[in-house]
């Protein structure tokens, strides 16, 4: 009786293995510019700021990202996002470590949300100030082969801060991700 059961068993184990192996197969052929799954990122990109009581600024920024794609029409990534503020009198700078949401709608056609938090220094380090960011953004991702893709887009950002002047910023963003 027990040699029966040892039979079902490695039976059972072999077909499992064999159904593990032909799903893997099966995968490997969606896998190529495929969104699914882990993905790393980074973007620079350049606009105008503009302090709520101040004139513009010449802005450029920079981001760093790690998420996963849930489906194919949905990233989800924790971004760390900077931002350098330049003016004849005016130096700043702002970190945005916060979430980068992107919804595909079309292709590479991508609505861009950015819930974060801000912490900056303004014009001199001991000036120091915490808040929260809110941006929008839409672009186009592009394939440039299998698991690399590009995109550039459109970003805009106000920021909120408890004991400094907010921020506004408009801007064009390059990315590149490897999924």
């Amino acid at each position: 009786m027990k040699h029966t059961t040892s039979s079902k068993a490695c039976l059972f184990g072999l077909l499992l293995l064999g159904a593990l192996a032909l799903s893997q197969n099966a995968h490997a052929l969606d896998k190529p510019f495929s969104r699914q799954g882990m993905f790393a990122g980074m973007g620079l990109g350049g606009g105008v700021s503009a302090l709520i009581d101040g004139d513009p600024l010449g802005d450029l920024t920079a981001h760093l990202q790690l998420g996963a794609g849930i489906g194919e029409r949905l990233t989800l990534a924790l971004n760390l996002e900077a931002h350098w503020q330049i003016g004849s009198d005016y130096f700043g700078t702002t970190l945005a470590p916060g979430v980068d949401l992107r919804i595909f709608l079309f292709k590479g056609l991508y609505l861009r949300v950015l819930p974060a938090m801000a912490l900056a220094w303004l014009e001199a380090p001991d000036n120091f100030s915490v808040g929260f960011s809110g941006g929008l953004g839409l672009g186009y991702e592009m394939w440039f082969n299998t698991q690399w893709a590009g995109s550039f887009g459109l970003q805009a950002d106000y920021t909120h801060f408890a004991n400094a002047s907010d921020r506004i910023f408009a801007g064009l963003i390059f990315g590149i991700r490897y999924y």
